[in-house]
């Protein structure tokens, strides 16, 4: 492929296409993916859609080999794909492990984020498989940038768990925790929010990074901030404001772990995520994409319950609903009475790493429906 930024391609005579192509890394990927379809659909239905030709590819992290990744990473630099969304295996990362007493049991922690020196023969062979894919996934951020600095168009989302800090006195290991991830972070945009506000059954705190210079608008922008004793502090608020059957832990009736539902996303989420990349290429290259100005409406969710107090929480009833100002945070209208001065005690309290956003988030500049 040519130096250039862009792929041109010829159909028939003189006329021209654009190539706008995805690739999406993840878990248990097979065939084309619902980020694949919106894309799709988006640039389909637009009245531009002659002028571009659409490819996608998807890869189950769990089938990568080490030549399939250098050939991505390779691929990735040289202009092959417009949009990249990479998703690492969350199972031996999550905080539920922590929690349960009948699901699996802890492999990781901050102190050893890259598994505890005393993992069994059972426990190892997937701890190394998920440290290989974040790795990787780390790799193709770089490619990312490494393109952009060609002058190539090249637009990357890392999804992950949040980082929530402590957990009764423990503190599990996040990726946003890795030199090799929040490299990018802190020169990137990064940003939090519940899934509930796309429909998720459960809150489901999630993390996205990349160079996509609107994912600040989806929730609260800025890296996770904690207290001294490493308990959360932001930038998400407290609870989301909506009431949710509490998640499982460990395995129901039928053998399936109660946080499997968590390795999907409703397909509000992936129209969204669909409207933001076009949005970003519209925004340099081509505005009459899909007549795109405004992200879609995002389904309102379950109805929110009284306020009261309550922490964060990866599933469960949440404490407060949107609206309510949380103490040290600003509210869906800009900070509530005590966000000034919770803000500050939050920040004289808090143990910042470098860059991090304070308590605050981005709910009401939002220029389409509010989520909650």
């Amino acid at each position: 492929m040519t130096n250039r930024p862009l792929s041109w391609l010829t159909s028939g005579g003189s006329e021209h296409q654009r190539e706008l192509s995805l690739l999406q890394l993840g878990p248990g990927l097979v065939g084309r993916t619902p980020l694949a379809e919106q894309l799709a659909k988006i640039i389909s239905e637009s009245k531009q859609a002659p002028k571009y030709v659409f490819r996608d590819w998807a890869w189950d992290t769990e089938a990568l080999d080490e030549d399939v990744m250098e050939s991505i990473l390779d691929e990735v630099r040289r202009d092959k794909y417009t949009f990249v969304y990479i998703k690492p295996p969350s199972s031996t990362w999550s905080r539920a492990t922590w929690a349960s007493a009948t699901g699996p049991k802890p492999t990781r922690s901050q102190r050893y984020p890259w598994g505890f020196p005393c993992l069994t023969d059972q426990q190892r062979p997937k701890v190394e498989k998920d440290n290989w894919v974040v790795r990787f996934a780390a790799a193709v951020l770089t490619a990312v940038r490494t393109a952009c600095e060609q002058g190539f168009f090249a637009r990357c989302v890392l999804e992950h768990p949040e980082d929530l800090g402590a957990a009764r006195n423990k503190k599990p290991a996040s990726i946003w925790q890795l030199p090799e991830i929040t490299s990018h972070a802190l020169t990137w945009h990064s940003t939090a929010f519940f899934m509930c506000r796309f429909g998720a059954d459960s809150s489901r705190p999630t993390r996205l990074c990349g160079n996509v210079t609107s994912l600040g608008a989806l929730g609260c922008p800025g890296l996770p901030v904690f207290n001294k004793a490493g308990v959360y502090a932001g930038p998400l608020p407290t609870a989301c404001g909506h009431s949710h059957i509490p998640v499982v832990m460990g395995k129901d009736g039928d053998g399936v772990f109660g946080t499997a539902a968590a390795a999907t996303h409703p397909d509000s989420y992936w129209a969204y995520i669909a409207h933001t990349l076009c949005l970003e290429w519209a925004s340099g290259h081509d505005p009459s994409l899909g007549g795109l100005r405004h992200a879609p409406e995002v389904p309102r969710g379950t109805p929110p319950v009284p306020p009261s107090t309550g922490r964060v929480s990866t599933g469960g009833a949440a404490h407060r609903p949107h609206g309510a100002a949380v103490p040290g945070t600003a509210g869906p209208h800009g900070a509530g009475r005590q966000g000034a001065a919770g803000r500050a005690a939050a920040d004289q309290a808090a143990v910042h790493r470098p860059n991090a956003g304070r308590a605050s988030c981005a709910r009401g500049r939002l220029g389409w429906a509010a989520f909650g």
